[in-house]
């Protein structure tokens, strides 16, 4: 049985990969890319792409924070490699945006696996959800672990129409 808190490794879940980057004040705000952001939100599926320091991260968070909808931000870390641990910090920031799922959905306890039976419960709780969380997956492509990028794959095409994913 997981532990609130805890990763499937037992190492303390990091809060702050939930949080939603602070836009300095020299930010300058790109309202035609924003708006391109928000015809996303039609979509199952947005992704972000540009060069390293080009400002990918600041739009995307200057956008979430004045959205109405809930926003399950999470920051990926390119050590994480390891499915079931990713998919725990996935639901935890889903938590963290104040759209817990129910009880019937667990989180992974094995850090190397996660099963089809977890994502499909996963996708099936957030089916219809009025308002649908729109999820940030910041930095996903350091995710090099072909098994977490195919899952996330299907978790999106088995939960369209929504929610949103960047």
């Amino acid at each position: 049985t997981p532990v609130a808190g805890v990763d499937p490794l037992g190492d303390p879940i990091l809060h702050t990969r939930f949080a939603l980057p602070v836009r300095p004040a020299t930010f300058l705000r790109r309202t035609r890319l924003l708006q391109h952001l928000d015809a996303g939100l039609e979509t199952p599926l947005t992704m972000v792409n540009g060069a390293a320091g080009a400002g990918k991260t600041l739009l995307v968070a200057d956008w979430a924070a004045g959205l109405r909808q809930p926003v399950a931000w999470l920051t990926v870390e390119a050590e994480e490699q390891r499915p079931g641990t990713f998919w725990a910090y996935f639901l935890q920031a889903l938590s963290t945006c104040g759209t817990p799922l129910s009880d019937r959905v667990h989180c992974p306890v094995d850090p190397s696996r996660v099963s089809h039976k977890v994502l499909s419960e996963i996708a099936e709780d957030l089916v219809g959800r009025d308002p649908a969380p729109v999820v940030v997956l910041d930095e996903f492509d350091r995710v090099s672990a072909s098994e977490v990028a195919e899952l996330a794959t299907l978790l999106v095409s088995s939960a369209s129409p929504g929610p949103p994913a960047l």
